[in-house]
């Protein structure tokens, strides 16, 4: 689907089909995002976690629940949260489909959920020293989101000089 709606609007359905993000299923669903977050914050991350499996399981194309997968383990493994953040981004990218050339702004929350995932899976690709690839994904991301909500700006220097995530969090 070509389109330059600015709108994340996946081939069969809309992004607004996830069960946690849909208004009317909310209440249906123990696991929405609000739901995970605030049982992560509560102390309990293994109960967000199985919530968030559970919606993937229930529906695999709820992009935000890879999001938020991967944000659990990140500080700790990269090599597993970049797993869940590629997921998001490849069924982001087979919703969109190839010939997509049009914006993804951070002002539609439907884009969240793809924006996220790439984030992630950029910040990961960085942390693994891929520079390379995270650089693709940065430079992806600002060409999606023009406004760049997320700072993709800021970290695509330091991976474009091939400073390894360790030199910048130690700065």
């Amino acid at each position: 689907m070509t389109s330059n709606s600015g709108l994340f609007t996946p081939r069969s359905r809309t992004a607004s089909s996830c069960p946690a993000t849909r208004s009317s299923s909310v209440s249906r669903f123990p696991w929405s995002s609000l739901t995970t977050t605030e049982t992560c914050g509560a102390g309990d991350p293994a109960a967000a976690k199985q919530l968030l499996m559970e919606l993937c399981q229930t529906d695999l194309r709820c992009l935000d629940a890879h999001a938020h997968l991967g944000n659990f383990v990140f500080d700790s493994w990269a090599k597993i949260a970049i797993r869940h953040y590629e997921v998001g981004v490849r069924i982001g990218e087979l919703s969109l489909g190839p010939d997509f050339d049009g914006l993804l702004p951070w002002g539609h929350i439907d884009n969240r959920p793809f924006l996220r995932c790439m984030h992630g899976f950029g910040l990961c690709l960085w942390r693994l020293e891929r520079f390379e690839e995270a650089e693709r994904v940065f430079e992806r991301m600002l060409w999606l989101n023009p406004s760049d909500n997320q700072g993709a700006r800021f970290l695509i220097y330091d991976v474009r000089a091939r400073n390894t995530w360790e030199d910048h969090e130690s700065e």
